[in-house]
């Protein structure tokens, strides 16, 4: 018998005829049907192997099932390159975990999540931050002065002093942006910025039918910030941020 790779955990909701319509363009090319316990079930696909590929078809195989299913409920997504023995053992880990996965089904139900990155739109953010901090600007200054080349151990002081207050504009910001959001999403949960001109990345839980106010809150929260800001939102996914039932095979 083949294993079984996971896309994902639905509801009761009714999926066959969207899975019926994708054919056979799961991983692999194979067909995607479901696989119940208890009024919840696995959106599966049968495979020959213990590991996946992060290649570029698997991957958009992948999403392709995922935004499907999105179409027409909310999935909880399974992260890319799950593999379960046989279907036996699918059923196992939803009856294990029945009560946490109900519980995180009835949180998303009915929402999108929805992204937004915000990053300086600035060619040296350094020098940008020396302007707008006395304190930097006078470090900096004064370790330079004359044109000498300052210890290292006043070099890193100096990174230190930049570090900190990157980190506190990020705050500062990321909770200006934040109270303006929650009056349309029931969830926002932060992640860590990526790059040093990154200002915050959130990720939204959004009712399906307020992504239009979400994008309306997001500009008009953009409208605060200064042209050195630029704001990027993207979605809707389907909620990966906000599954915390671990999938255990």
């Amino acid at each position: 018998m083949s294993s079984r790779y996971l896309y994902a955990i639905i509801g009761d909701d009714a999926v066959e005829d969207t899975l019926a319509g994708l054919g056979k363009t799961g991983i692999g090319n194979t067909k995607v049907e479901t696989l119940d316990a208890d009024g919840i079930a696995a959106v599966v696909s049968a495979y020959r192997g213990s590991s996946v590929r992060p290649q570029r078809t698997n991957i958009a195989a992948h999403q392709k099932v995922l935004s499907a299913l999105l179409a027409v409920t909310t999935p909880l997504p399974i992260s890319f390159g799950t593999i379960a023995e046989d279907d036996q053992a699918v059923r196992t880990t939803l009856r294990h975990s029945h009560a946490d996965l109900e519980e995180a089904l009835e949180r998303v139900r009915g929402k999108v999540e929805m992204g937004l990155n915000v990053r300086w739109d600035l060619a040296n953010i350094f020098e940008y931050f020396v302007v707008r901090h006395p304190p930097l600007k006078e470090l900096r200054d004064t370790l330079y002065a004359g044109g000498r080349e300052p210890p290292r151990d006043r070099k890193i002081e100096l990174g230190r002093l930049f570090s900190q207050l990157l980190e506190e504009d990020r705050e500062r910001y990321t909770d200006q942006v934040e109270v303006v959001l929650r009056g349309c999403c029931a969830e926002i949960r932060r992640g860590e910025p990526r790059k040093e001109a990154e200002v915050m990345r959130l990720s939204c839980l959004v009712e399906r039918d307020a992504q239009a106010t979400f994008e309306a809150a997001v500009f008009k929260v953009a409208q605060v910030f200064d042209d050195h800001y630029a704001f990027d939102f993207n979605g809707p996914w389907a909620p990966h941020s906000f599954v915390d039932v671990p999938i255990t095979l």
